[in-house]
């Protein structure tokens, strides 16, 4: 049975309410009668959670390059690791440029990579980032049926052939906007290459050398390269794969008048992809050979969210069917998922997700309301104390569906982001089970606080008085 019951007084505006539905009037013969009724608050139905890691997730083609890596750990509790140390690298090929056919009088200048932010960001950007850039030994190409997975990788020279350092400034795009009218433009991440390879490159063009013909021949002769994060990164930050990610050959021709001019080279945005992968030495998130699934008693009284690298949240209710033994009659009147984020687990340098969504066992679409669009959570953030941020949920028909089944009949639910979101960041949450607490020294002594899931549900009790 349920630990703790809250039964409330039926008020007659209550009372109207209820009957205005026509849910609470039954009819024997010609006569209308009222049975007795009341109504409880549940509060402390039993909540199963484990975390689930799935093999691998494709990140091809997800439009967003993330490169760099964090070591996660908690807020408030030094050396306390959340989930262990996550690093980023990406994949990615780009195309000849749709017209470039310079005469002999060209001469070479710089080549460089040159990208811009998306305003994605997760870790400390205060800190300096750096990163590298390789030459893979073949070119990106998969066999039928494959993708670029997160685990995917492809074998690269050995010395990079190009290296930047830059601070990630994590804005929003109306941030971008704004200081761009400012006259102030945020400037690209630029890493220049060896100026051997840029004019060897551009020599090919002015001689029309058949490598450079047409796209399959250029990739077979420039393969393809791998950014990855240089040593002391903290962050991992996200750029865009439009026409701002780009290679672009800077030259000039040789005449009486000097014109210095440029060509670019478009990333192939279909074959380009992220790899993405965690050492959890040091947390409870160590996933023994074979192992999918952890529950949250095995890790610490938490479950774990992870995009990128492919974990999520697995909730089930056990215990549901005992409502049905409050009384012969009965129905589920509101359910409400309320999902607090472990206080110590998220700041500045780690941001919750806006939207988390549930997904039945059963479906590939995520929970929806009463307008039928996908619940997202409603993220409320307390700002002023941190101690009541939650998502929440009205899960009152999934409920309902699964009183009175059992056993292998019965469903759970999924907690994750958006397909999009967990192929292409590495934004995670940590949840706590009903029977996690943490201690926060806030200054003045330590503070208990209960970042616990909770579920809410109104139980309306009906007994037949003609019985």
């Amino acid at each position: 049975m349920f630990k703790f019951i809250r039964q409330f007084a039926l008020y007659s505006l209550i009372i109207s309410t209820f009957l205005s539905c026509g849910e609470n009037y039954f009819t024997t013969g010609n006569s209308w009668v009222s049975p007795d009724f009341r109504v409880v608050m549940i509060d402390s139905a039993d909540i199963e959670l484990s975390t689930v890691k799935i093999d691998s997730i494709v990140t091809q083609g997800q439009n967003t390059i993330l490169v760099g890596k964090y070591l996660d750990v908690n807020t408030h509790i030094d050396d306390d690791t959340v989930t262990g140390l996550t690093t980023a690298s990406s994949y990615f090929m780009f195309s000849i440029p749709q017209s470039f056919e310079p005469d002999h009088k060209a001469v070479f200048d710089s080549l460089v990579v040159e990208m811009r932010f998306n305003g994605t960001y997760f870790g400390d950007t205060l800190q300096p980032q750096s990163i590298q850039l390789y030459r893979t030994i073949q070119r990106i190409e998969f066999e039928e049926g494959h993708a670029g997975y997160n685990t995917t990788v492809f074998p690269t020279e050995s010395t990079p052939i190009g290296r930047a350092t830059f601070r990630n400034l994590p804005t929003t795009n109306t941030s971008y906007t704004a200081i761009t009218a400012l006259n102030n433009p945020i400037p690209p991440v630029r890493i220049r290459l060896p100026d051997a390879l840029g004019r060897e490159l551009l020599q090919k063009f002015v001689e029309k050398n058949d490598t450079v013909s047409d796209n399959d021949k250029f990739t077979k002769y420039f393969k393809a390269m791998k950014m990855a994060p240089g040593t002391g990164s903290k962050a991992i930050s996200g750029f865009k794969t439009d026409t701002t990610f780009r290679m672009r050959l800077y030259y000039h021709i040789d005449e009486e008048f000097r014109t210095s001019t440029y060509v670019d080279f478009p990333l192939n945005t279909s074959m380009q992809f992220n790899n993405i992968n965690s050492d959890r030495t040091g947390t409870p998130l160590y996933f023994p050979s074979e192992t999918k699934e952890l529950s949250s008693s095995e890790t610490d009284q938490r479950a774990y969210i992870q995009s990128g690298d492919g974990m999520y949240i697995k909730l089930r209710f056990p215990d549901i069917n005992n409502l049905l033994s409050l009384g012969k009659y009965g129905s589920i009147e509101q359910a409400r998922l309320i999902i607090r984020p472990i206080a110590t687990t998220y700041g500045s340098c780690t941001p919750l997700p806006k939207n988390l969504y549930l997904y039945p066992e059963y479906s590939s679409a995520a929970l929806t309301d009463s307008y039928n669009q996908a619940m997202s959570g409603n993220l409320t953030i307390d700002y002023q104390f941190g101690e009541n941020t939650y998502y929440s949920y009205d899960i009152t028909a999934f409920l309902r569906s699964q009183l009175g089944v059992y056993d292998n009949y019965k469903y759970y639910l999924s907690l994750r982001l958006a397909d999009s979101d967990f192929q292409n960041s590495v934004q995670r949450v940590v949840i706590g089970n009903r029977n996690h607490l943490v201690d926060i020294d806030k200054g003045n002594g330590k503070q208990t606080i209960y970042s616990r899931i909770e579920l809410q549900i109104f139980y309306t009790i009906y007994n037949d008085p003609t019985e």
